[in-house]
C-alpha cells in the first residue's frame, strides 16, 4: 500500500504471508494469567470475608458461653451452700434452677443430680431419689459415694438383695470406703448373720475409728449382743482420737454400767462433773449408782 493510509485503511491488517484480513479487536481483552490472578484474589476476598464472619459467630457464641458458664457456677455454688447448711428445701430450688441453666458436659451436673437424691431420699420421696441418682450414675456409674447411696435407698425400701449389690460394689471400687463397709454391717445385720455383721463394723472402725453412724450402731447392737468388751475397745479408740466427746463419754460409762463395771463408770463419770452439756445427766447416773451401792 502506498501513500498515507486512511481510517478506513486502518481497520485491517494485511497478514501477507497468509494472505488473511483480521478485524482489529475493538475489546480490551485480559492476559488469561493476569484474569487468573483476579479471580483468585476475588475467591481469597470472599473467603476472608467467610472466615470473618464465622470468626463473629465463634466470638458471639464463646461469649455466650460465657455468660451462661457463669450463671451455672452462680446457680451452683448457691445450691451448694444452702445444702451444706441443711437448707435442703432452698437448696432443691437452686438446684433445679442450675438444671435449668446446665452445661450438659460439667462435671459439677453429677454433684447436682445426686444431691437432689439425697434430698428426696430425706425426705421419703424414694421415686424422685431413684430418678436423680440415676442420672448422676448416668454421668459416673463408678462413683463410690452414689453407689453407698443407692445402698441406702435399697435399704429404705427393704431390698436388701439389691442393697448388698450396690455396698459390694462400692468396696470393690474403694476397699477403704468405711461407709460402704458400713452398709454392708447393716444388711447382714438384716439377713440374722450377727457374725458378719460385726465384722463389717469392724472393718469400717478399722478404716475409720470416728465414723459417728458407725459409733450408734456398736452402742445399740454392743449393749443388745452383750459384746461389751469390743464395744469398750471400740470406744478406747475412739477417746484416743476425740479426747473431748463428752456425749461419747457419757455412753461410754453407761456401757460400763450396763457391763457391771460400776467403779469404772463412776470414775469415768466423775471426771465429766464439770462437763456443761452432759452434767446434769452424769450427776443423775452418779445419783443411781450411789443408791445401788446403799441399797
Amino acid at each position: 500500500m502506498t501513500g498515507l493510509e486512511t481510517r478506513k485503511n486502518r481497520r485491517f491488517v494485511i497478514n501477507k504471508e497468509n494472505k488473511e484480513i483480521e478485524p482489529r479487536k475493538n475489546k480490551l481483552e485480559i492476559d488469561p494469567k493476569v484474569k487468573s490472578t483476579l479471580q483468585n484474589a476475588e475467591m481469597v476476598g470472599n473467603l476472608v470475608s467467610s472466615r470473618r464472619r464465622d470468626e463473629v459467630i465463634n466470638e458471639f457464641d464463646r461469649e455466650n458461653r460465657a455468660r451462661n458458664s457463669q450463671r451455672f457456677l452462680n446457680h451452683f455454688n448457691l445450691a451448694q451452700d444452702l445444702y451444706l447448711k441443711g437448707l435442703d428445701d432452698a437448696a432443691l430450688e437452686a438446684y433445679l434452677a442450675v438444671l435449668k441453666v446446665s452445661e450438659f458436659d460439667s462435671p459439677k451436673l453429677f454433684e447436682v443430680n445426686k444431691n437432689i437424691g439425697n434430698i428426696f431420699l430425706k425426705r421419703g420421696d424414694y421415686d424422685s431419689a431413684e430418678e436423680y441418682y440415676n442420672k448422676a450414675y448416668t454421668l459416673s456409674p463408678d462413683s463410690e459415694v452414689l453407689l453407698i447411696n443407692l445402698g441406702t435407698l435399697e435399704v429404705q425400701r427393704q431390698n436388701f438383695e439389691k442393697a448388698l449389690e450396690r455396698y459390694r460394689r462400692a468396696v470393690e471400687i474403694n476397699v477403704c470406703s468405711d461407709k460402704a463397709w458400713l452398709g454392708l454391717a447393716l444388711v447382714h445385720r438384716e439377713y440374722g448373720d450377727q457374725e458378719l455383721a460385726w465384722a463389717n463394723l469392724e472393718r469400717a472402725f478399722d478404716i475409720n475409728p470416728t465414723n459417728e453412724t458407725a459409733m450408734e450402731l456398736a452402742l445399740q447392737w454392743g449393749v443388745k449382743d452383750s459384746r461389751f468388751k469390743a464395744l469398750i475397745a471400740i470406744f478406747e479408740e475412739y477417746f484416743r482420737l476425740a479426747p473431748n466427746d463428752n456425749m461419747a463419754k457419757l455412753n461410754f460409762a453407761k456401757v460400763l454400767i450396763c457391763s457391771g463395771r460400776f467403779d469404772a463408770a463412776r470414775r469415768q463419770l466423775c471426771k465429766m462433773a464439770n462437763c456443761i452439756d452432759v452434767a446434769e445427766e452424769t450427776s443423775e447416773l452418779i445419783r443411781l449408782l450411789n443408791k445401788s451401792d446403799a441399797e
